[in-house]
């Protein structure tokens, strides 16, 4: 007798994906650059495929550089793609801030494969404080009536009036 049944099982590959984001200066003016680092890591324990960070807020900022080439600034997105277990990726994205504000920034990553630890697919970098340059004080005009000295016509004039007076000065 036959006493055994077989049943095939299909396990499908499963990852964590990892996102850090940070930013190196929480307090600029109007017009300055800050620059946003992204590092994505798949802690597996399978390779994960299909893999990309989204931004959707730096995109509101005026685009200055970024580390790859495979980050499109006008979605936000980063094309990672195959990501090993235990491999890591780095992004750099530098931006102009040109409007005062305090700014947030989230960031998600996502793949192909389930996550089994979705607590750590989104990542914020510390609020970017964005001031107006104080405008500089205007300096009063100096107001003279009479000619500064190195003008041509001053000095014509009072030559004019020590030679003049020269002449009705009296000898005794």
């Amino acid at each position: 007798p036959n006493n055994h049944d077989s049943t095939w099982v299909k396990v499908l590959p499963v990852t964590d994906l990892e996102l850090d984001k940070t930013v190196d200066k929480t307090e600029i003016k109007v017009g300055d650059v800050v620059t946003y680092t992204f590092t994505v890591t798949n802690n597996g324990p399978s390779d994960a495929t299909g893999v990309k960070e989204t931004d959707k807020n730096i995109i509101n900022h005026e685009f200055v550089s970024a580390s790859s080439e495979d980050y499109n600034p006008s979605t936000g997105v980063w094309t990672i793609g195959d990501l090993a277990n235990g491999e890591s990726v780095t992004l750099t994205v530098t931006v102009r801030i040109n409007e005062a504000g305090t700014f947030t920034n989230t960031a998600v990553v996502s793949g192909d494969q389930d996550d089994n630890d979705t607590s750590n697919n989104n990542a914020s970098s510390d609020d970017v404080v964005v001031t107006e340059e104080p405008e500089e004080p205007e300096e009063p005009e100096e107001v003279s009536v009479l000619p500064k000295a190195g003008n041509p016509l001053f000095i014509l004039i009072i030559s004019l009036m020590v030679l003049t007076g020269a002449m009705f000065v009296r000898k005794e």
